[in-house]
């Protein structure tokens, strides 16, 4: 994929990709949070605060939190909204791997 937090970059990149038929396109802005666009339109969702201690891992958490909600059902909006904070739960916690991660969300 190609990385970038150039926020009106990533929306024509949204933009192109639902115009080739694309049904959902999610580009991660980092700190900024995610750009989704999706039938219900485009839309920016801004990331929660957490003390970084170590961000590796924060992408695969917060896709992983992603695809399991839309395979339970949740629309793509919140289903993105549990990845964003599944990256933030990520971060906070010391390596990449927050073996509590699941309990974690249920929290939230």
């Amino acid at each position: 994929g190609v990385q970038t937090c150039a926020l009106p970059i990533s929306e024509a990149a949204a933009r192109r990709l639902r115009a080739e038929g694309v049904d959902a396109v999610v580009i991660t802005l980092g700190a900024e949070g995610a750009l989704v666009a999706g039938s219900d339109g485009t839309a920016t969702l801004a990331s929660y605060k957490a003390e970084a201690g170590d961000v590796t891992g924060a992408g695969d958490a917060l896709i992983g939190a992603t695809l399991d909600a839309l395979a339970g059902n949740r629309p793509l909006i919140p289903s993105v909204r549990r990845g964003i904070a599944a990256a933030a739960l990520t971060i906070a916690h010391p390596g990449a791997v927050r073996p509590d991660l699941a309990s974690a969300l249920k929290a939230i």
